[in-house]
């Protein structure tokens, strides 16, 4: 069985390094919470429709949270119209001191990421896995097939192109605790996130065979 740590596979936070890293993400927790605030307030006078996504769906699922060594804040649209807005939105009012740009393409795929990063400079460009990183990104899902039996996205990362999403699961959003706020997260926050990333408890390891987590055996 092909599998590492569950902290070996996150954006450069391992075994070794997480008590410094998490320290060190500490310091800029209140400038990401900043942050968040300030898109929400923005994507809401709008009337944009967002949720909560990835890791930090996954910190407001397990204890209403941020994980300690989540690097960003992760929000997610549905379709191509409020992606538009949401990228028209921050461009016109981007909260101070943060670039905003919308895609990213990966270079060792011809597919281009439907999403915003919201970022600010680290060394003099964009690094999401620096430890002083504070930055978000707003990802794109959409209908999968003509039918609209299913929901995907195109966000090439730990192969979440693949993932597919029962409509019922995101719709109607529901709300969950994260930190100081209630935000919309989707309907069925539990089998979204086991469609993402598999085991969603925090005694787990990264199978690279699937691309999912595990739950760690007890012997491990």
């Amino acid at each position: 069985m092909s599998s590492t740590n569950s902290l070996d596979s996150y954006c450069g936070v391992t075994a070794d390094n997480k008590d410094e890293m998490v320290k060190e993400i500490a310091k800029v927790k209140s400038e990401k919470m900043a942050l968040l605030k300030s898109v929400v307030a923005m994507m809401k006078k709008r009337g944009i429709q967002f949720w909560l996504d990835s890791g930090t769906l996954l910190g407001a699922y397990r204890n209403g949270k941020m994980i300690p060594h989540d690097f960003d804040i992760d929000l997610s649209v549905f379709g191509e119209d409020d992606l538009n807005a949401a990228h028209e939105v921050l461009e016109a009012i981007k909260p101070d001191n943060y670039h905003v740009r919308k895609g990213h393409h990966n270079p060792d795929s011809v597919k281009v990421c439907k999403k915003i990063e919201i970022f600010k400079e680290v060394n003099g460009g964009y690094n999401c896995t620096h430890p002083s990183n504070v930055s978000m990104d707003i990802i794109m899902y959409d209908y999968a097939d003509v039918n609209r039996s299913l929901i995907k996205t195109e966000y090439f990362g730990f192969n979440l192109e693949k993932n597919r999403y029962k409509p019922e699961w995101l719709f109607p959003l529901g709300k969950l605790k994260f930190e100081d706020m209630e935000l919309p997260v989707p309907n069925d926050p539990e089998a979204w996130l086991s469609e993402q990333y598999g085991y969603l408890g925090p005694d787990c390891y990264y199978d690279e065979t699937v691309h999912k987590y595990r739950k760690r055996p007890a012997a491990w």
